[in-house]
């Protein structure tokens, strides 16, 4: 690397001492050509075109490559920058001479016209030849003069030019032999950068793998330093470490004090459970036989439950009481305005054989002091807040049985508006989990008389449906023409009952059934109150009817199954009835009361029963006093602003489960 710089050196040093000779020597020869050719222009042009000749045969000898060295540029850059400046000196010096002469003869020439102009202040006449002569002969001696000092001032000049071109010959030569000399030192130096440039390639290319080493090198450094900064973090990781083991080793050591604690305690204790668990292997093998007896006998008490039904329909029927099951809705969300349920409920109570029901009600005494007041009622079966849609059905499926071995069955729903009438026999369609008992009633019509299809029977049915809105009888599957009366006629011979020109149509399947009580529904009148915002404001019936014959036994029956939504009632100062409204509250309450007056009469057995008072009672002669197996449901809220809108309700189902209509009787086909 050292002796590389030094050669380095050694060259730029022969270089500068050329460039500053070539310098001395190109300002010798320009002071010389400066004097010789000062007053001869056609002898500077031959010394320029030498001059550029010479330079010419200069340059391609020291033209060497670009590459080679910036020694050589720098030579002739300078050779030719000397030249071209002496150049261009000289010609601007020649023609600042040329531009002088020049002057000097104008001048003269000026001020002989000027003194020719003093002399011959008037134009000589044409016809004065010999005057016009002796100026013309005036002016040439003039010229003649003139020329001749020109003549003599050149010829001066001239020679001072020819001593000045034998210089600039003399110092041509010399300067000739000294661009040989430089020419041949040129090539030395060519030659030496050769040699300098071979040894440099030779110098790099032994640098090469010395440079990658120190690239390497200093890398290698980087990663000791990375590697020295990771080992201190780690030796300060490895110093907590130390402090955290010698933590550690002293809670290993209590924990194993405590270890043997525990190992004495355990053992203790697996003797203890060890006792345990035969203790409860006995008493296991004990479950399993009180299991096995407690299913023996829950299969004793279903099969007495059900037998007991089974009886207690039978006395029922024996009897010919009308059945009552009571049903308490739940407590809608809206209803309870945010505030704790026990504020806007009645304190309801269910005693153990779920048939009856005790409301609650806290009374004042005269004194101030506050009493509970029990209101027990007891009926054929009460039905809780959470009582589902299927529990219900199950209880009156056996009645809806009945239909099909020939018997007349009525159910009705009665209670106050807003206590659930709808919903118990209605229910919502679309949920198979909420339909109510007239769609669930129907569809085990249809499963019994398909599994009676085996034993020989074969029935054909028929439905309708009715509503009595402000006591006149409406076809709710009919075209919707008011102007139809319909009558209702009852046969005193068979008890049977007919309504006049409505619609009875043909079923076969139970979602025919499903489309009419559709229809039913959109056609069945209904309204807003401040009671209920969907209320209906009618009576509605629908009558199923059922004929078979049996093709094995020739026996034949006819049964009937009215399934009825009674309209709720309701107090004008509660419903705020006005118009329209007004009248359908004031003939629902009407027809209500009638209900009540004939229930009345077949509780206390009057000769006389007015079922004609209204047309509800008349259409349910039938069913209340005839030859009819009869359930009603009655519906209650259980909010306190309907305190006694419930009790009203309760009082009247009671007398209704006291009647007695009588044992009744199948009904055979002629």
């Amino acid at each position: 690397m050292s002796k590389e710089i030094q050669s380095q050196k050694q060259f730029q040093m022969l270089t500068n001492a050329l460039n500053r000779k070539r310098k001395q020597e190109d300002e010798k020869d320009d002071n010389a050509k400066h004097i010789k050719n000062r007053s001869n222009p056609v002898l500077m042009k031959n010394i320029l075109q030498t001059t550029a000749s010479s330079a010419s045969k200069i340059v391609p000898k020291i033209n060497f490559d670009v590459d080679k060295k910036s020694v050589t540029k720098s030579i002739n850059s300078s050779t030719r920058n000397t030249t071209l400046r002496d150049t261009r000196s000289k010609n601007s010096l020649i023609t600042n001479r040329m531009t002088n002469s020049t002057r000097l003869l104008s001048s003269r020439k000026t001020t002989n016209s000027t003194t020719g102009t003093k002399r011959i202040t008037k134009k000589r006449p044409a016809w004065d030849t010999k005057g016009r002569l002796q100026d013309l002969e005036m002016e040439s001696k003039e010229n003649k003069k003139l020329i001749e000092e020109l003549l003599k001032n050149l010829s001066g000049k001239i020679k001072i030019q020819e001593k000045d071109n034998n210089e600039l010959k003399q110092e041509h030569k010399k300067t000739t032999e000294t661009n040989k000399t430089l020419t041949q030192k040129i090539e030395e130096l060519t030659e030496l950068i050769e040699t300098l440039r071979e040894r440099n390639t030779s110098l790099e290319s032994k640098l090469k793998p010395y440079d990658e080493l120190k690239d390497k090198n200093k890398s290698l450094e980087e990663k000791i330093k990375d590697r020295e900064s990771s080992i201190n973090i780690k030796n300060e990781e490895i110093n907590k470490l130390k402090d955290i083991i010698k933590d550690q080793t002293t809670s290993i050591t209590i924990l194993k004090n405590e270890e043997l604690g525990f190992k004495t305690t355990i053992e203790a204790k697996d003797l203890i459970i060890k006792t345990k668990d035969e203790e409860i292997a006995k008493m296991k093998n004990e479950m399993e036989i009180l299991k096995e007896q407690y299913k023996s006998s829950n299969r004793k008490r279903i099969q007495e439950e059900s037998l007991r039904r089974k009886m207690h329909n039978e006395i029922l029927e024996l009897k010919g009481n009308i059945r009552v099951f009571c049903r308490v809705r739940p407590v809608l969300t809206s209803e309870s305005n945010g505030k704790p349920l026990k504020d806007v409920t009645t304190d309801i109570q269910y005693p153990d054989d779920e048939r009856k029901i005790i409301l609650t009600q806290q009374s004042t005494t005269a004194l101030g002091n506050t009493i509970p007041k029990l209101y027990p009622f007891a009926f054929d079966k009460v039905f809780q807040e959470n009582a589902s849609q299927g529990e219900i059905f199950e209880d009156i499926s056996q009645l809806v049985q009945s239909a099909l071995d020939g018997y007349n069955v009525c159910i009705f729903a009665y209670g106050q508006t807003g206590s659930g009438k709808t919903y118990t026999m209605e229910g919502i369609p679309d949920d198979p989990d909420r339909i109510g008992m007239i769609p669930r009633a129907v569809k085990q019509i249809f499963l019994a008389a398909k599994e009676l299809k085996e034993k020989g029977w074969k029935y054909e049915m028929e439905g309708q449906y009715l509503e009595i809105y402000n006591e006149t009888v409406r076809d709710l599957l009919g075209n919707g023409d008011l102007s139809k009366k319909h009558e209702i006629k009852h046969n005193l011979h068979t008890g049977k009952t007919t309504v006049t020109d409505t619609t009875v149509i043909k079923v076969h399947t139970p979602e025919q059934v499903h489309n009419l009580l559709k229809k039913a529904q959109q056609n069945r009148a209904v309204g807003a109150t401040l009671c209920n915002e969907r209320s209906s404001r009618s009576h509605s019936v629908f009558i199923f009817k059922l004929s078979g014959i049996n093709s094995i036994t020739e026996d034949t029956c006819e049964g009937t199954l009215n399934l009825i939504d009674l309209a709720g009632s309701e107090r004008l100062s509660q419903s705020g009835a006005t118009g329209d409204r007004l009248k359908e509250t004031q003939a629902i309450n009407k027809s209500l009361s009638c209900l009540s007056d004939v229930i009345a009469a077949l509780a206390n057995k009057d000769p006389h029963i007015p079922y004609r008072n209204s047309k509800l009672t008349y259409l349910l002669q039938n069913s209340l006093g005839g030859n009819s197996k009869t359930l009603m449901f009655v519906n209650i809220s259980p909010l306190i602003n309907n305190f006694q809108e419930t009790i009203c309700s309760l009082r009247f189902a009671t007398k209704v489960n006291k009647c007695q209509i009588g044992t009744a009787k199948r009904s055979f086909k002629n």
